[in-house]
């Protein structure tokens, strides 16, 4: 039984339940839930989405085998992803975009933006920095 399982049913919810509350399809959820599909590469979006609705963390949904593994990966999508955001916002607002990673209160908007329980420390940021890649 996959991880996802567990919680999905620690939680009372059916597999239709989940997908209708989380927005990702049926089919979607079966395939993680029966590993045909690794939810290892699930976008950050779709996994924020099924922990949100579990109301756990991203990571409880990792097999602990993949979680040393992919986590950095999986991080480096959802930083990703935030600077994008950032950006396009920026360019929407007509205002210029200045950003420094190593600010604290950089990290705590990544956290927050991402329901996590802590925010990543200053060398953790600067490395998604260093390996960012617009789009």
């Amino acid at each position: 039984m996959s991880k996802l399982q567990k919680i999905r049913k620690k939680r009372c919810l059916t597999q239709k339940g989940l997908s209708d509350l989380s927005g990702v399809p049926f089919s979607i959820l079966k395939k993680y839930e029966s590993g045909e599909r690794e939810i290892v590469k699930a976008s950050a979006e779709t996994l924020l989405r099924l922990a949100t609705v579990l109301t756990c963390q991203i990571e409880e949904l990792l097999e602990d085998e993949d979680k040393l593994e992919i986590k950095d990966g999986l991080m480096q999508k959802m930083y990703n992803e935030w600077r994008d955001e950032g950006i396009q916002a920026a360019e929407d607002s007509g205002l210029p975009f200045n950003y420094d990673c190593g600010v604290p209160s950089a990290r705590e908007d990544f956290a927050y933006y991402w329901s996590m329980e802590e925010a990543p420390d200053f060398e953790t940021m600067l490395r998604y920095e260093k390996n960012y890649s617009k789009g």
